[in-house]
């Protein structure tokens, strides 16, 4: 294997280290789950693997499908699932002979899956072929079907060390204190460090957002819930995409703050908690729950 596949993944030295030795010993699985708070370098490893898997680059391979929702024609806005049309058409692909010896399939949010199309690919998991793989990205084992997740290997990514973060950041051409500032608003997340320093707008907005939860840990319930009232936009098409990008942030500092306070030996039960309830109103906020409800809930749970 090409020393070099894993080389551009930011931390995550173990997974890369299980998954180099699989390949090396010809051992891979048919198919893996790769979960992990977003921006974490779920979608960054899973590419990996696949290159290495077909023995070059993917983006043009005849026989390595790529899956994520698409966008809706009459609106043009990106459409909350993946269908069982899509998933369909994945089986009769790997039905296919393969013009290069070896297929793979990645499917990015596989927590997105409509449940026809859930059932779709349970199917194809079912079925494995020797010389197919499937790699699965999505936030937690628990949001992606049991009978789906029961048949891949778990891959899980962490938040990764602040230092690690800084160094990375200082290799992609940041100054120290910049490097420090970001890896501290990212929270682990190397997708969302890197966002960071190409893209203020999106940095101010991690400053807002990450502020907020902060006060919000140590405020009363009527000061959680003015921050609530005030983190989302007024205009009312731009709320679900905000409510995504906050709670994507506030994952991924709430394991930072889990992960902390369990090194230290003090109770995380409130963190845990609120994580619990971060990934629970996610869910129910796809399906058009009131976006300030949504948030409400979050920040009173801490």
């Amino acid at each position: 294997m090409d020393p070099a596949v894993f080389s551009e993944i930011i931390g995550h030295e173990t997974a890369c280290r299980v998954l180099a030795q699989a390949l090396d010993a010809g051992r891979l699985s048919h198919a893996y789950l790769v979960v992990g708070p977003d921006g974490v370098g779920k979608r960054t490893l899973a590419r990996a693997l696949i290159r290495a898997f077909v023995g070059g680059p993917i983006d043009a391979h005849p026989d390595v499908v790529s899956v994520r929702r698409l966008d809706d024609e009459k609106t043009g806005k990106t459409k909350t699932a993946i269908s069982v049309e899509q998933m369909r058409d994945v089986a009769e692909r790997l039905a296919m002979s393969a013009l290069s010896g070896k297929k793979a399939v990645l499917v990015e949010e596989a927590d997105r899956l409509q449940a026809a199309a859930g059932n779709a690919l349970l199917k194809t998991l079912e079925e494995p072929r020797g010389d197919a793989l499937i790699v699965l990205c999505a936030l937690n084992p628990e949001s992606v079907l049991a009978t789906i997740a029961s048949r891949c290997q778990i891959i899980r990514l962490h938040p990764v060390p602040q230092a690690r973060m800084e160094q990375a950041l200082k290799e992609a051409g940041c100054g120290a204190r910049e490097a420090a500032q970001l890896s501290a608003l990212a929270g682990g997340a190397p997708g969302k460090a890197l966002a960071l320093l190409r893209d203020s707008d999106v940095r101010a907005m991690a400053e807002t957002a990450l502020g907020a939860l902060e006060r919000a840990s140590h405020a009363s319930v009527a000061q959680r819930l003015q921050t609530a009232a005030a983190l989302l936009p007024k205009e009312e098409g731009n709320k679900m995409a905000h409510l995504e990008k906050l709670f994507d942030l506030w994952e991924m500092r709430l394991h930072q703050w889990l992960t902390e306070h369990l090194a230290r030996g003090e109770p995380v039960d409130r963190y845990a908690r609120a994580l619990s309830t971060l990934s629970d109103t996610r869910t129910h906020a796809r399906r058009n729950v009131h976006t300030q409800l949504a948030l409400e809930r979050v920040l009173l749970s801490l």
